[in-house]
């Protein structure tokens, strides 16, 4: 059984590394867009 604590660094760690994916995605396709448009 976990303690409350390793549960929310559990929690934590798992929406931090959801925040750093989304956020490199998003990046990706702002700079995808950007080169599409500058490419027109």
């Amino acid at each position: 059984m976990l303690n409350f604590d390793e549960v929310s660094m559990i929690l934590l760690f798992m929406i931090i590394v959801k925040a750093c994916n989304l956020y490199l995605s998003v990046k990706l396709v702002t700079s995808c867009l950007i080169l599409a448009i500058v490419n027109i």
